[in-house]
C-alpha cells in the first residue's frame, strides 16, 4: 500500500502499474512548438511506501487517470508531471526541471520525454500550436 496525500492513497498495490508503452494519444507534429499540460483528471499522488512491493519507507510516486488507473513513475518524471499541472512550452518545463534535479536538460529532451512517457499513455494533452491543421470544426 501506498501512504500519503492524493487520491486513492492506501488503494491495493495491484492497482497500482508501472509506466510502460501503450501508445494511447497522438502525438504533436512539432513537440518543440507545442504546449502541454496534464491531461483532465489526471491526479499527483506522491507517498511513502508502507507495504507491498519494494522497501517500505521508500518514497513512491505515482500519476493517477480519472478512471482510477494509477502510473508509478520516477521521481524525475513525477517533478515534470508536476511541473505540467499549468500549460507550458518544454523550453519552459526544461529550465524549471533543470532547476528542480540539478542538472540542465535540453527542449527537445523534454519534449521526447512529455512524448514517450506522459503522452503516449494519455497523462497529458497538447495545445493546438504543435498539431497539424485539420479540418474546420463544423459552424452551427
Amino acid at each position: 500500500m501506498v501512504a500519503g496525500a492524493g487520491k486513492g492513497a492506501g488503494a491495493p498495490e495491484a492497482a497500482c502499474r508501472s509506466a510502460s508503452p501503450l501508445g494511447h494519444g497522438s502525438p504533436p507534429t512539432d513537440p518543440l512548438a507545442s504546449r502541454w499540460q496534464l491531461a483532465p483528471g489526471v491526479g499527483l499522488m506522491e507517498g511513502t511506501l508502507v507495504g507491498g512491493e519494494g522497501t517500505p519507507g521508500e518514497r513512491v510516486y505515482t500519476l493517477v487517470l480519472p478512471n482510477g488507473y494509477r502510473y508509478r513513475v520516477s521521481e524525475a518524471l513525477y517533478r515534470l508531471a508536476e511541473l505540467l499541472t499549468v500549460e507550458r512550452s518544454p523550453a519552459a518545463v526544461a529550465v524549471q526541471l533543470s532547476q528542480r534535479l540539478g542538472r540542465s536538460l535540453r527542449p527537445a529532451a523534454v519534449a521526447a520525454l512529455i512524448e514517450r512517457k506522459l503522452a503516449a499513455r494519455g497523462l497529458v494533452v497538447a495545445s493546438d500550436a504543435g498539431r497539424a491543421a485539420g479540418p474546420p470544426p463544423p459552424t452551427t
